[in-house]
């Protein structure tokens, strides 16, 4: 299966995002939330995106286009 420019757009728009959610999360968490409601939130959200990429680096892929 051949991959257009306009998916491979999307594909890096999609990474450039995750990658983004795991700075601004991890930034976030080291500086200190004081308020247990906000770091929990922000806490899941790290995990989420850490997990993204995690799998997108290090997981092997079933399909040739993943």
């Amino acid at each position: 299966m051949k991959i257009n420019d306009a998916v491979k757009k999307k594909a890096v728009e999609h990474i450039v995002y995750e990658i983004m959610m795991f700075e601004g999360t991890s930034h976030k968490l080291l500086s200190g939330i004081q308020d247990q409601f906000e770091n929990n939130t922000v806490l899941e959200s790290f995990a989420i995106h850490s997990r993204n990429l995690f799998d997108l680096f290090y997981i092997k892929k079933k399909f040739k286009d993943d």
